[in-house]
C-alpha cells in the first residue's frame, strides 16, 4: 500500500471498502456487498488505518479523499 516515498496506492478492494464506508454504509452492508464476510472487511480496515497511520475513521476518510487511486 505504501511504496518508498510514502505514497499510498490503494487496490480495487481497499477502494471500494472506504468508498462504502463514506457512504455510510456499514461493515456488514459492505460484506454484504462484496460477497465478503465481516471479518475479511475488518482485516482491510485495519490494514487502511495502518498505511493512514491513524485510529479515527473521520481521519482515515479525511486522508483518503486527497489522494488519487489506482
Amino acid at each position: 500500500m505504501k511504496n518508498n516515498n510514502g505514497t499510498i496506492h490503494l487496490n480495487t478492494q481497499q477502494f471500494k471498502i472506504i468508498t462504502f464506508y463514506l457512504e455510510g454504509k456499514t461493515t456488514k452492508e459492505i460484506a454484504l456487498l462484496m460477497h465478503l464476510s465481516e471479518n475479511t472487511i475488518q482485516w482491510y480496515y485495519v490494514g487502511l488505518r495502518i498505511a493512514f497511520n491513524t485510529d479515527k475513521l473521520h481521519n482515515l476518510f479525511a486522508q483518503a479523499s486527497i489522494i488519487p487511486f489506482d
